[in-house]
């Protein structure tokens, strides 16, 4: 039918909060998830099964953590 397998699957959310470290920024060439999926696949850890890989990404500096991003994400 023309419809491959990773277009059948779930998106993959990875919410990352931080404290001591940045989060992932996208680049000139390549976005913050292009990035995830690379660091997946160069562990031996292929996303295949994913269409599309969501980088969620916040620092928090003062409590409480604002989920505001991860919300409209969902």
């Amino acid at each position: 039918y023309g419809i491959s397998e990773s277009d059948l699957g779930p998106t993959l959310i990875v919410f990352h909060e931080t404290f001591h470290t940045d989060v992932l920024q996208d680049k000139k060439d390549i976005s913050a998830d292009g990035i995830l999926r690379q660091m997946f696949k160069s562990n031996d850890n292929p996303v295949d099964a994913f269409p599309k890989i969501c980088y969620v990404g916040i620092k928090t500096v003062k409590t409480p953590s604002d989920f505001t991003k991860l919300r409209r994400t969902i």
